[in-house]
């Protein structure tokens, strides 16, 4: 799935597992016991979005990863996504 067609399509996937390519353009490792890594694939112009996950990657490597849709979703402290994909598992 393109970003692009993620963010149009963000609140019927709400829940649902899908998988995404891009290149990583920003990793925060262990924030809230998490990495958060930043994608970018060129669909949406320079949208920035981000996937939590237990394996951090490199900056500048095009990965895949399999994640959960989440919307609206509030972590407190000051993190708060309208789009976010979460526990995501590296598939390539």
């Amino acid at each position: 799935m393109r970003i692009a067609d993620l963010v149009a399509k963000a609140a019927e996937l709400d829940g649902e597992t899908i998988e995404i390519s891009g290149k990583v353009t920003k990793v925060n490792p262990n924030i809230m016991g998490r990495n958060w890594i930043h994608l970018q694939d060129g669909s949406k112009n320079d949208y920035d979005l981000v996937i939590t996950a237990d394996a951090a990657v490199p900056v500048g490597h095009i990965v895949t990863y399999k994640a959960t849709v989440a919307v609206k979703k509030d972590f407190g402290a000051g993190y708060s996504y309208e789009l976010i994909l979460e526990n995501g598992e590296l598939v390539k």
